[in-house]
C-alpha cells in the first residue's frame, strides 16, 4: 500500500512518499513556483527540495530545479544553476552531469524537464532563515534570472524544520 501524506500551504506542498515495496523514503518541498519577469508566457520555473532516506537510513539532500516551457532549454554549462542566499553565492553540483536533464517529458509543443542538483543541510537552512534569495538558470540559449517571494522562503523552512532541524 503506497502512502503520500501531504501538507498544502499556498503555492507550494510538502510530501513524504513511501511504500511497502521500495525500502525508501523521499520528503519532498514541490510546486514551489519562483517569480520572474524573464519567462515567456506559459513558461515557469520551480525549486524544489527533497530529502531521500535510505533502506539504511542514509540521508541525502538535493534540489530540484524543473522547468516547463519551450522545448531545449536545457540547465547547462559549468554552473547551471546559481543561487544567491543573502548575497552569499552557491553553485551546486548536478546529480548526473553525464546527462542533459534527470527527466524529461513532452507535451505537444512545449516541455517539463527536471534537473537534480547536490545540496546540504548547511545550505538548506541558510535558504530557509534568507531574507533575500535569487537564482540563475543558464542554458545554451539563455539564462534566466528568479527571486524567491517570501512563500518560497517560507516552503523552505517549512520543510526545513520539519524534516532536518
Amino acid at each position: 500500500k503506497s502512502t503520500i501524506k501531504t501538507t498544502i500551504k499556498s503555492k507550494y506542498f510538502i510530501r513524504t512518499v513511501s511504500n511497502e515495496f521500495d525500502p525508501y523514503t523521499i520528503r519532498e518541498l514541490v510546486r514551489n513556483v519562483l517569480d520572474t519577469e524573464e519567462l515567456f508566457s506559459e513558461e515557469f520555473i520551480e525549486l524544489n527540495a527533497r530529502q531521500f532516506i535510505s533502506e539504511k537510513k542514509e540521508q541525502t539532500y538535493s534540489l530540484i530545479l524543473v522547468y516547463r516551457g519551450e522545448k531545449g532549454f536545457q540547465a547547462k554549462g559549468k554552473e547551471p544553476l546559481i543561487l544567491l542566499v543573502d548575497g552569499e553565492r552557491f553553485a551546486p553540483e548536478k546529480v548526473f552531469p553525464e546527462r542533459n536533464f534527470t527527466k524529461q517529458k513532452e507535451f505537444r509543443d512545449r516541455v517539463q524537464e527536471e534537473e537534480t542538483f547536490r545540496i546540504n543541510t548547511e545550505i538548506l537552512k541558510k535558504i530557509a532563515y534568507a531574507k533575500e534569495v535569487k537564482v540563475k538558470i543558464t542554458s545554451d540559449k539563455r539564462s534566466i534570472v528568479a527571486k524567491f517571494s517570501d512563500a518560497n522562503i517560507l516552503g523552505y523552512r517549512e520543510f526545513y524544520e520539519k524534516f532536518i532541524k
